[in-house]
Formats: structure tokens, sequence, C-alpha cells
């Protein structure tokens, strides 16, 4: 799956270690607004609790040597809070990350995304996850391998578990794996695309 991608209202952007991309291009601003306590309240703690310029700019930065963080962006002028005047601002994060499949030849991408509070209630984050799989299901028909899509969710965070099911993906038991990472406050879901879903 290409990590970049675009949408009717968003634009989405890769960064890491090894692109173009450069943190300053990102307010301080925005950044703390996506990382705002409403937003991050389901999270780790160790994503909770960011209030300062310098706090935000060390998040972001840790994000992107961790690869697999993408910027997504708000196109201006599209009926949503978030809207600055003519131009394109900055609405959240998306979290993809790729291992080999435990089931199957392909490979597995667990996701995570976080989205500004102004963005919410606009059908921003089903779009987004959306997105995220038409980019999936092209890779797929691209090179035939079969890509499992994996989502851990909060299971008080009944909001981004709509958003998952809307989107097509099931509940189901987390891999040995997934389960050692996290609390057993998460739930997860998933969506399995092959040839014959695309």
């Amino acid at each position: 799956m290409k990590e970049s991608f675009e949408t009717e209202r968003l634009v989405v952007q890769a960064i890491d270690a090894c692109n173009n991309f450069r943190a300053e291009d990102v307010s301080d601003t925005d950044i703390l607004e996506v990382l705002a306590p409403e937003v991050t309240e389901h999270l780790p703690p160790d994503w909770q609790g960011i209030d300062t310029p310098e706090q935000a700019r060390r998040w972001l930065q840790n994000r992107q040597q961790e690869g697999g963080c993408c910027l997504v962006w708000h196109k201006p002028d599209n009926g949503c809070a978030a809207d600055g005047v003519g131009s394109i601002r900055l609405a959240g994060f998306l979290f993809q990350h790729r291992f080999p499949a435990p089931d199957h030849p392909g490979e597995e991408i667990r996701i995570g995304y976080l989205l500004a509070k102004s963005c919410w209630g606009f059908g921003l984050a089903t779009e987004l996850i959306y997105g995220l799989l038409n980019a999936s299901r092209a890779e797929v028909q691209a090179n035939g391998a079969p890509v499992t899509v994996v989502g851990g969710v909060a299971r008080h965070n009944s909001a981004s578990i709509r958003v998952l099911e809307k989107c097509g993906f099931q509940r189901v038991s987390p891999s040995a794996e997934c389960e050692a990472q996290v609390d057993s406050d998460t739930g997860f879901y998933r969506v399995f695309l092959d040839l014959s879903s695309v």
C-alpha cells in the first residue's frame, strides 16, 4: 500500500527519517490540537499530557523516527470546523506498521489514527480509513498478495469502533504478538483483502 494517498477531503503524507519531510512544516499549534486530552484519552500514557510546543515537536520527531507515521491534511473549503480560509490544515495522524501476516503469505498492516477534535463529526475518520483500504486494494491488485489490515481500539471508544465497522472491519481475537503488547481493554478489528475482494 502506498503510505501516501488522497481522498476527496484529505491528503495523507507519509513522514519518516528518509523523506523530504521537515518537522517545521507543521505548526506546533496544529500538533497540540491533534494531541489534545480529548483526542488522546484512549491512548497509552506516553501519548497523553503533551501540552507544550517542545513536547509536541519531540512527539512528532519520535513518530518520524519510528516510521509508519503519516500526516493527515484536510483540504480547504470542505465544510468542516477544521477548515482554514483557503489553506490546507493538519487534521491528524495515521499510523501504519507492516508485518508478515501470521495466517497468509501477504502482509498484516496494523493501523491507528488521531484526528483533531475540530474534525470530529464530519465523517473524516471514515473517509480516512476508506482511503487507506482503497490504497491497500490497489496494492493487492498490483502484486496479487493478500493484505490484512488490523486496528486496535479501546473497548470504550465507541466512535472509533463504529468507524472501523462502517469500513467493513470485523472484531477478532488478537494475535499472540498483539495481545502481549496491549492491555485487555483493547479490542481488535480486521479486514482481509485479496484478489477476490478487490
